[in-house]
């Protein structure tokens, strides 16, 4: 079992993000396109459809996949990332969230093992919000309610676990006014790749891949271990990550702000904050410039550090800013081949034929174990808050 001290310091430093992200937007979209990027690729890759963020960016900005494999992957991602990018309210509007994730999951059928989508019923959806609102913190509120999503619909995709995991974290941190999003949260109307106004903090997939892979088990002790230790990894990267994000934003708008009353560079990188990959037809349409003087003010960019370009074609560019860049150059673009995802070693030996009666007995036993587990975690959490609420002699 995961120990009392690790989810206190789980949800105090998500709270500590947080509170950086509601002073600074800017940075808060930065760092949620990138993340949301790297989460949608990772997603589907744990279902054995290997893409990375490169894929899915060349796909979003030129519609272009390089392989069958490759292009149902990075479709599945772009589904995945409608999401990421806004969950919605699952306490508000829980069946519209719930179908939404359906459509955007990796099904199982995409991966050989069959089945259909399933249909959830009013009482089924309450009984995930019910899950949500019951944790004592916004992970344990997300994990409920994707153990609950999943029990319900026997593992059926458990990239929709993760999504509904994401959506809860979003929806209990209740700081989205909007749920859907309007023209002021996406000012530029970039589509995928900006306006983005969620406000998780905890990513599943990135978490359980980072460095080795692990299982996503959200109803088992070990599974649960592994996903607050990644968690922690990535909020020590996030947390990294921030001054990085910070210093760009300094420099670029100091940068433009030197520059002549005509330049639309400020504009630019304005832009940039809300979208930070750009080709020349999207900063044609952000800014309602004509094809040279994007290309002239895209050059300035690049000139200044401000923006990289991260195709190495010269008929068809794409940039990014400098942060998000040096990690998609560090994997193979589209139409290299990377090094397939270390896997844990499966086991092989063959168990016991699976009878209705035992199916049953099993499935009772799992949502047993699921509730004693949730069970001993919010106990823990309240015997904490207890104490922290006792007066002090």
């Amino acid at each position: 079992m995961p120990q009392t001290l690790d989810l206190i310091a789980l949800e105090a430093t998500a709270g500590r993000i947080e509170g950086i992200f509601s002073a600074r937007p800017d940075l808060a979209r930065l760092w949620r396109v990138q993340a949301a990027l790297i989460e949608a690729a990772r997603t589907v890759a744990m279902e054995d459809i290997h893409i990375h963020e490169g894929d899915l960016i060349f796909r979003l900005a030129e519609n272009l996949a390089t392989s069958a494999e490759n292009a149902r992957g990075v479709d599945a991602a772009r589904d995945s990332l409608a999401v990421l990018r806004a969950p919605g309210s699952l306490i508000d509007d829980p069946e519209r969230v719930i179908a939404r994730i359906c459509r955007a999951s990796v099904q199982m059928e995409e991966v050989g093992q069959g089945g259909s989508a399933p249909r959830l019923g009013s009482q089924e959806i309450n009984r995930i919000c019910a899950a949500a609102e019951a944790g004592v913190t916004p992970f344990m509120s997300a994990l409920r309610a994707a153990a609950t999503f999943r029990q319900i619909i026997e593992s059926w995709s458990p990239s929709a676990d993760r999504l509904v995991f994401i959506a809860a974290e979003h929806s209990v941190r209740q700081m989205e006014t909007r749920p859907w999003g309007d023209a002021q949260d996406d000012p530029f109307g970039l589509g995928l790749l900006s306006g983005m106004s969620a406000r998780w903090t905890f990513l599943p997939a990135t978490a359980l891949t980072q460095g080795r892979f692990r299982s996503w088990s959200p109803m088992q002790p070990h599974g649960v271990r592994d996903l607050i230790e990644g968690l922690r990894a990535e909020q020590s990267r996030t947390l990294g990550a921030i001054p990085l994000l910070e210093r760009w934003v300094t420099m670029a708008t100091g940068y433009a702000a030197g520059k002549h009353g005509k330049s639309r560079l400020k504009d630019l990188v304005t832009l940039a904050t809300y979208s930070p990959i750009l080709t020349v037809s999207m900063i044609r349409e952000g800014l309602g410039l004509k094809q040279r003087a994007a290309f002239n003010l895209v050059d300035e960019a690049e000139a200044a550090g401000i923006l990289t370009q991260i195709t190495a074609r010269k008929t068809y560019r794409i940039w990014a800013v400098p942060s998000l860049a040096d990690r998609i150059r560090s994997r193979p673009m589209p139409g290299a081949r990377g090094a397939a995802m270390a896997r844990e070693p499966q086991r092989t030996e063959q168990g016991p034929q699976v009878t209705a009666a035992s199916a049953a007995h099993d499935k009772e036993a799992v949502a047993e174990r699921e509730a004693q587990l949730l069970s001993t975690l919010d106990a823990a959490l309240e015997r904490v808050d207890a104490l922290l609420k006792a007066p002090k002699h």
